[in-house]
C-alpha cells in the first residue's frame, strides 16, 4: 500500500513539474482574445482565431476556427498556392504557330500585356516584329468576364475589372482632358461617342453603362485622369474576340484578326516573367485582376482550358482534399462574398505552402511588416510577420506567419465578419493580439 501511494505522490509530482515546465512554453489562451473580447467594436461581430504550431503540429489558440467566414482578399492566398504548384518558375505569355504567310496567337490569360506595373512586355515586342498576317484565338477560355457573386453595380470599379483570355491595360482604360478634349489610354476609347452632362463644369468624371463601351458620360468635377474599367465583351464569344483584336492592333500598330481553331498540337510557347514576380504584386497590392487571372492561367497549365470554376473543383478534390473543413471556394481574388473558409482552413494551406515551397519565395511573396497592405501597421516587426490582408464591408481578414521575438514559428489566421465600425478600428485591435504573440511567445 505505502508503495501505491508513493507512486501516486510520484506521478502527481511529475504532473507538476511538467506543467511548470510547459507552463511558460504555452501561450494563454485568454489573454490575447480579450483584445478583441473586450473591444467594443466587435460586440456585433464575428470572428474566428487559430494560432498553430508547425513544430509541435499542435493550436496554441482557437476560437471558433472550423466555423466558416467570408475571407474577403484572405482567398488569394488559396490563389497563390495554386499558382505556385502549377504555373512554373515563369508564366506562359502565349502559345502559337507558324504558316507560310500567318501567325497564329493563342491568349492564355496572362495578365501583364500593356500592365503599367510592368515594362517587360515580350508578348508585345514579339508581335510587332512579326510581317506575316496575325490571327488571335480565344479557344480554351470557358469563363465570364465577371465572377460568381461579384457586386454588380462595382463594375465600373477598377479593382472589378473583367476577366480575359488576353488581357490588355489591366482591362482598365484612364481618360485624361486636355484644353476641353478627351483622351484615353488605350486610345481605342477616345472615338466613343461621349455625353457630357455638365458642359460647363472645369472638371470631369467618367461613367458608362453595364456590359458595354458604347457610351461614356462625362460628369463635371476635377480635372485629374479618371480610370475606369471597360467591358470585355464576353470574352470567350466572337464579339470578345473582335474586341480583343481591336485593343491588341493598337498596341502592336498592325491589323490583328479573328482565327477559329487553334492547332495547340503544333503550338510552341512564349514565356515572359518570374511567377513570383507577379504573385508578389498580387498579394502586396491585394490586386484582384491579377488573383483570377492567375487562377485562369494555373486552370489553363493543368487542365488545359480557362476555367476559374473547373480549376476550384480540381483543387478541391486534390491538393486541397483534407481541409479541416469543406470550404466554399467560388473565385481566385476574393471579390465573392460567397466564398467561405475557416481559420483552420487557412492554417492548413499556409502549412502546407511552409512544406512545399521554399521559405525564401513565400517572405518575398507575402507582405511583411508596415509594407503592402500591412503599410502602416506592424512597425518594427518587419521580419517577424508575413501576411495577407483581406477586406470587404463589414468583412477584415489576417493569415499568414509569425517569426516571435524568441525564435518561434507560428501560422495564424483572423477573421472577422459583420462588424458595423470602421475596418482600421478592426485592423487595429488585431494587431494588438498579433504583436503580444510576437512579443511574449
Amino acid at each position: 500500500m505505502r508503495k501505491f501511494f508513493l507512486n501516486i505522490l510520484l506521478l502527481s509530482f511529475s504532473i507538476l513539474l511538467f506543467t511548470a515546465c510547459t507552463s511558460t512554453k504555452q501561450i494563454s489562451k485568454t489573454t490575447p482574445l480579450n483584445y478583441i473580447i473586450n473591444d467594443s467594436n466587435f460586440t456585433n461581430a464575428h470572428f474566428g482565431v487559430a494560432l498553430y504550431k508547425p513544430s509541435s503540429n499542435s493550436f496554441l489558440l482557437q476560437h471558433q476556427s472550423n466555423k466558416l467566414f467570408v475571407p474577403a482578399s484572405n482567398t488569394k492566398i488559396i490563389t497563390c498556392y495554386t499558382s505556385l504548384k502549377n504555373l512554373g518558375d515563369s508564366l506562359l505569355s502565349m502559345q502559337y504557330y507558324e504558316t507560310d504567310t500567318s501567325i497564329h496567337v493563342l491568349g492564355v490569360a496572362n495578365p501583364i500585356n500593356m500592365h503599367q506595373d510592368f515594362a517587360y512586355q515580350p508578348t508585345i515586342n514579339f508581335l510587332k516584329n512579326q510581317s506575316k498576317k496575325i490571327y488571335l484565338h480565344n479557344n480554351f477560355f470557358e469563363a465570364e468576364g465577371l465572377g460568381f457573386g461579384w457586386a454588380w453595380d462595382d463594375y465600373e470599379a477598377t479593382y472589378m475589372a473583367e476577366r480575359s483570355f488576353l488581357p490588355l491595360y489591366s482591362n482598365v482604360v484612364t481618360f485624361f482632358k486636355d484644353s476641353g478634349n478627351f483622351t484615353s489610354t488605350p486610345a481605342y476609347f477616345s472615338n466613343n461617342s461621349f455625353k457630357n452632362n455638365h458642359k460647363n463644369k472645369t472638371g470631369f468624371d467618367i461613367s458608362r453603362k453595364l456590359a458595354t463601351n458604347e457610351m461614356f458620360t462625362i460628369n463635371g468635377r476635377d480635372d485629374k485622369p479618371k480610370e475606369i474599367t471597360f467591358s470585355t465583351q464576353n470574352p470567350k464569344t466572337k464579339e470578345g474576340l473582335q474586341f480583343a483584336c481591336n485593343l491588341l492592333s493598337e498596341a502592336v500598330g498592325k491589323p490583328i484578326y479573328t482565327g477559329d481553331k487553334f492547332d495547340k498540337l503544333n503550338a510552341k510557347s512564349l514565356y515572359n516573367i518570374s511567377t513570383d514576380s507577379v504573385l508578389k504584386t498580387m498579394m502586396h497590392q491585394s490586386d484582384n485582376f491579377l488573383a483570377e487571372q492567375c487562377l485562369l492561367m494555373s486552370s489553363y497549365a493543368k487542365l488545359g482550358i480557362m476555367s476559374d470554376d473547373k480549376m476550384i473543383g480540381e483543387m478541391l478534390k486534390t491538393e486541397f482534399a483534407n481541409m479541416p473543413q469543406k470550404p466554399k471556394w467560388v473565385d481566385g481574388s476574393g471579390l465573392s462574398r460567397y466564398n467561405l473558409f475557416s481559420p483552420e482552413d487557412f492554417v492548413f494551406v499556409l502549412n502546407k505552402m511552409k512544406k512545399e515551397i521554399s521559405w525564401d519565395r513565400i517572405k518575398t511573396i507575402f507582405a511583411t511588416g508596415n509594407e503592402g497592405t500591412l503599410k502602416g501597421l506592424y512597425k518594427n516587426y518587419e521580419g517577424n510577420i508575413f501576411a495577407k490582408t483581406g477586406t470587404l464591408s463589414n468583412h477584415v481578414g489576417l493569415s499568414g506567419y509569425l517569426i516571435t521575438k524568441k525564435g518561434e514559428e507560428l501560422i495564424f489566421s483572423v477573421l472577422v465578419n459583420h462588424y458595423t465600425t470602421s475596418a482600421s478600428n478592426i485592423r487595429k485591435t488585431i494587431e494588438k493580439m498579433i504583436t503580444q504573440i510576437i512579443e511574449e511567445y
